[in-house]
């Protein structure tokens, strides 16, 4: 992954404006499928297939209103045609020229909670945005030099093989 790639798949992923969603097990208000099916009505075979896959493992839809923030997904069309979910978490690669300290630093005057470090490269990070989305965290974090790359880590459905 390099930062135009992940600029490049950022630019085309759409947010569902109107529609939220809360994991299995969130206090949420009664969900709202017809309110759903109504936002995504022309959406792909693909996308109504990952909402109903969504709805069945415990998902909650409804208008933003419903879900409080601190545990709502938006909801987004990926480029690929499908149904996602982006909620706070999201991978930043950091230049890894810069020190552990400097890199804490920078995470925490930029508002992100590093959850762990990813042990596969040098200051890899799973961190959490606060007061916005992954999706939105991402955009923003490519912006920066000291940035290699940064995407929201999107929850999406898994189909049954036939």
């Amino acid at each position: 992954m390099d930062k135009s790639s992940a600029l490049q798949r950022l630019t085309g992923i759409k947010k569902v404006e109107r529609l939220r969603a809360l994991p299995p097990g969130a206090d949420a208000a009664p969900s709202a499928p017809d309110i759903a099916q109504r936002e995504l009505g022309t959406a792909s075979q693909e996308a109504q297939a990952d909402l109903q896959t969504l709805q069945a493992a415990g998902w909650t839809f409804g208008p933003p209103e419903s879900a409080p923030d601190d545990r709502a997904f938006e909801v987004v069309m990926d480029t690929d045609g499908h149904l996602k979910l982006a909620g706070r978490a999201l991978t930043v690669k950091i230049n890894p020229d810069l020190s552990a300290e400097r890199v804490a630093e920078l995470l925490a005057e930029l508002g992100f909670k590093v959850r762990r470090e990813l042990g596969f490269a040098p200051n890899t990070f799973l961190i959490e945005a606060e007061g916005q989305s992954g999706l939105e965290a991402a955009k923003s974090l490519n912006e920066r030099p000291e940035v290699l790359y940064a995407e929201p880590n999107l929850v999406e459905a898994m189909q049954t093989r036939r």
